[in-house]
């Protein structure tokens, strides 16, 4: 057995510069991670969430690169597989709708800020074959909340 006394050298790194220390623990944005947005309208006082994947602009971020880049928005939650993210505006969501009577089909309509009434969508559902009394309610305007409730509401009258 023979002992060797040599210096190793590394090809990587240059005899006396330092290196940069790594974190192997912190937390970064994985791919297919979801960024969950709550909105809270203070108008109306719903919430709203929407997720959705995280884009390769955010994939390997750190938190406070994402606190950064949302700087519009309050980070709630960072993990590298889900980001929370909540804000409050002055604002009505756009989940409020009105049915209303237009040239004898059900149209729909959402409430703006200012509580206008803005056309949505015409459904081409005649109101001609309605009873009497969801012709009156219809010609007053329904008032229905929420994407789910609208689809509910229009299966009923067809």
């Amino acid at each position: 057995m023979q002992i060797v006394d040599k210096k190793i050298t590394d090809e990587c790194t240059k005899e006396g510069e330092e290196l940069a220390l790594t974190n192997s623990s912190l937390k970064k944005v994985s791919p297919g991670a979801i960024f969950i947005f709550k909105t809270k309208y203070k108008k109306c006082g719903h919430t709203l969430k929407e997720a959705i994947t995280a884009t390769e602009l955010d994939v390997n971020k750190n938190e406070k690169e994402i606190k950064d880049f949302y700087n519009s928005w309050e980070l709630i939650n960072f993990s590298n597989n889900e980001i929370v993210m909540e804000r409050e505006v002055d604002a009505m969501c756009k989940e409020h709708y009105i049915l209303r009577n237009k040239n004898n089909e059900i149209a729909v309509y959402y409430l703006d800020e200012s509580n206008d009434e803005i056309f949505y969508e015409n459904t081409g559902i005649t109101t001609q074959y309605l009873p009497e009394e969801d012709k009156k309610n219809i010609e007053k305007g329904i008032q229905v909340i929420g994407r789910e409730n609208l689809n509910k509401t229009l299966e009923d009258f067809e």
